[in-house]
């Protein structure tokens, strides 16, 4: 199975891709080896009955039952890290194996298997800059600093620097400073506090719920919840169950408008009907552009703390939010890109407005702040 971190990019770069001397990739494979070709599901079997499959880990969760030998995680680091947890036990079974081509982006998951790797005698591990494979000089690279690269692009994408942060990345720094200060750990959790949660509703992709609870100064987010195609219902039951779970209690949901509709309707029911079946009272996040909802988040970001075992893929989506840069312009991209990191990262912005239109005191402070941070983006 060769996969991508999008199904369609599977199609464009391996499916229909060609090298640089004009022939096609697939071309590669021995036309006497091959029995058939199935190009709905981008599939060749051989004559020995072995497949080769193009996938993405966009959807890894529609390849149920594949069961395969091999994997090959192309840019892993921008992969969606479920889809190798899903497929590594079945490879262990096997006998099989995985590769993992990719170009730093910043310390996120590909950053912690690269780390992991180096520790195993059991892992093969090798990493090649400009200055191994000669593919660039060093005149060429001088040149496109000044075209007006960005120097952490250039050390990213050259130098294979996890060093540098993720290009466009827009909380990486928050993050690495909330390390470096003991902000992502495990903790225990107050059991005689209010909770807040916050939604990202997904109805054909994702669904993801933070659950955050205020302790003196610090915002601790102590529970992360994402699953996919799955009912209102199974949202809510987990809500009810952790209450019990965690001897927590909550204060408000916030979801967003789409979420007082009957998109997830089952005999008339929105998400908002099954949560008050569940006891769970909703309220409507408040409304606010991305921009403004990002730099709510970095303004507030001081005061949170990560529980790292309960909210390890809502800190891993968090690393990798991203803006996309534009080579051509020279300039990054007004919204961000809509990938896997995207929902967790939807129901953090949500959090953040909320609480700070809701519960923040000094209220023209904190709206000249939210400005400079506006005009950092």
């Amino acid at each position: 199975m060769y996969m991508f971190p999008e199904l369609g990019q599977a199609r464009k770069v391996i499916w229909n891709g060609i090298d640089k001397d004009g022939m096609r990739f697939l071309d590669h494979i021995p036309r006497e080896l091959i029995r058939s070709v199935n190009n709905t599901e981008m599939s060749v079997t051989l004559i020995n009955g072995s497949i080769i499959q193009m996938a993405g880990s966009d959807r890894y969760d529609n390849l149920m039952g594949a069961n395969p030998v091999g994997l090959i995680l192309s840019e892993y680091s921008i992969q969606k890290p479920e889809a190798w947890r899903y497929f590594s036990p079945m490879l262990l079974e096997n006998g099989g194996f995985a590769i993992f081509p990719y170009t730093p982006r910043g310390q996120n998951h590909g950053y912690d298997l690269y780390n992991r790797a180096l520790e195993s005698p059991k892992w093969y591990v090798d990493t090649k800059t400009v200055s191994d494979t000669g593919v660039m000089t060093e005149q060429m690279i001088e040149e496109e600093r000044q075209s007006g690269m960005p120097e952490e692009l250039i050390q990213q994408e050259y130098y294979c620097s996890f060093e540098a942060a993720l290009v466009g990345s827009y909380y990486a720094k928050e993050l690495r400073l909330a390390a470096l200060q003991d902000r992502i750990r495990d903790f225990d959790i107050e059991t005689g506090i209010p909770c807040v949660t916050a939604w990202d509703i997904g109805n054909s992709d994702a669904t993801s719920i933070w659950i955050m609870q205020p302790v003196g100064r610090e915002l601790r987010l102590i529970y992360y919840i994402e699953d996919n195609f799955q009912p209102p219902e199974y949202y809510a039951s987990i809500l009810f169950n952790l209450q019990y779970e965690l001897k927590i209690r909550y204060a408000k949901h916030w979801l967003p408008h789409d979420a007082f509709n009957n998109i997830f309707a089952l005999g008339g029911r929105s998400t908002v009907d099954v949560m008050r079946k569940h006891g769970l009272q909703a309220t409507q996040a408040d409304r606010a552009s991305i921009v403004e909802g990002i730099a709510s988040a970095r303004y507030l970001f001081p005061r949170f703390v990560f529980h790292k075992t309960n909210c390890q893929k809502g800190i891993e989506a968090l690393k990798s939010y991203r803006s996309e840069y534009d080579a051509k312009h020279h300039t990054y991209k007004k919204s961000p890109v809509h990938d896997w990191s995207s929902h967790a990262a939807d129901a953090f912005r949500y959090l953040c407005t909320s609480w700070r239109d809701r519960f923040m005191d000094d209220r023209k402070q904190q709206i000249t702040k939210l400005k400079e941070w506006e005009l950092r983006l």
